[in-house]
C-alpha cells in the first residue's frame, strides 16, 4: 500500500511538472501571437501611410504636368524649399534627441 501511495505521488508530481511545462509553452505561444498581431497591425498602418503618400505624390505629379514650364519651375522651387525646411526640422529633432 505504501509503495502504491509513493507511485501515485510520483505520478502526481510528474503530471504537475508536465502541466507546468505545458502552461509555460502556452504562455510563450500567446506572447508570440500577440507580437505577430502587433507587427501585422504596424505593417498595415505603414501600408496605409504609404498608400496615402503615393496618392499625394501622384496628385502632385499630375499638377506639375498640367502646369506651364514657368509654373513647373516655381512649383519645384517651392517644393524644394518646403523639403529643405522639413529636413532642417528633422535634423533639429535628431540633434535634440541625441542631446537627451
Amino acid at each position: 500500500a505504501e509503495d502504491t501511495a509513493e507511485r501515485r505521488g510520483l505520478r502526481l508530481r510528474q503530471m504537475f511538472v508536465a502541466l507546468a511545462a505545458e502552461r509555460e509553452c502556452s504562455q510563450a505561444l500567446m506572447q508570440k501571437l500577440a507580437t505577430a498581431v502587433q507587427e501585422r497591425q504596424d505593417a498595415l498602418a505603414e501600408k496605409e501611410r504609404l498608400t496615402e503618400e503615393t496618392a499625394r505624390l501622384e496628385k502632385a505629379v499630375q499638377e506639375v504636368l498640367r502646369a506651364s514650364p514657368s509654373e513647373q519651375l516655381q512649383k519645384a522651387l517651392e517644393d524644394r524649399d518646403r523639403a529643405s525646411q522639413e529636413v532642417e526640422g528633422l535634423q533639429a529633432q535628431l540633434q535634440a534627441a541625441r542631446q537627451e
